[in-house]
């Protein structure tokens, strides 16, 4: 049996429904995930503004793609931030990684100071138990040892993780290369969404289950 872990669960992508919300905020006709034009990655700040071009919004497009990186992050309020919802199905994951032998942290990155509030305001209202057990801030692979795992959909996030001594699995979405991997969505049935049932695969392969 392997021996105890750690399981780092980022929030935005993962547990969080952001992305979409995100785009939606910024005025991006957009309704679901697969809509995401994928040859941005994580470049959602691009990503954004060819959809707003594409939707004959040109004005504002150039508007977006000229904003510093950090105006762009720093403009959503508060509000947005804590409104946001959990992926379905997010919090149901959480629980079935309660009853694995690992100890499971939140983990999740903030824009300001608003933003990692809103996120703390979020865990309490959504995942009250980890209210001391998150952790808020830049860079993520700093956590990283032998006995951590990140679960996370961010490529470079996984890349800096992994680089720095710990495991890191990588949640399918549309802006990280995973999605179209052969797979994805194919092989998994049951209650949890596909791309959990996919996490749970690598966890097992990770303890030797099997």
């Amino acid at each position: 049996m392997s021996s105890q872990k750690t399981l780092l669960l980022d929030l935005d992508g993962v547990l969080i429904d952001m992305v979409v919300p995100l785009m939606q905020w910024w005025g991006v006709r957009i309704e679901r995930d697969e809509d995401y034009p994928q040859q941005f990655g994580y470049d959602i700040q691009s990503a954004i503004a060819h959809l707003l071009e594409q939707q004959d919004r040109a004005c504002q497009a150039e508007d977006i793609h000229n904003m510093p990186k950090k105006a762009f992050w720093h403009r959503p309020p508060r509000g947005f931030w804590q409104g946001l919802q959990p992926c379905p199905t997010a919090l149901n994951f959480v629980k079935f990684l309660e009853m694995s032998p690992h100890t499971v942290y939140l983990m999740t990155a903030h824009a300001n100071p608003d933003c990692a509030a809103a996120k703390a305001a979020w865990v309490e209202e959504h995942l009250p138990k980890y209210w001391n057990r998150v952790l808020i801030g830049h860079p993520k692979h700093l956590t990283a040892t032998p006995q951590s795992i990140l679960i996370d959909d961010c490529t470079k996030n996984c890349e800096d993780f992994t680089r720095a001594g710990g495991t890191a699995i990588q949640c399918p979405r549309p802006w990280n290369e995973r999605w179209n991997a052969p797979e994805c969505f194919h092989r998994h049935s049951g209650s949890r969404r596909p791309e959990y049932n996919i996490i749970t695969q690598d966890l097992y392969a990770i303890e030797g289950t099997p």
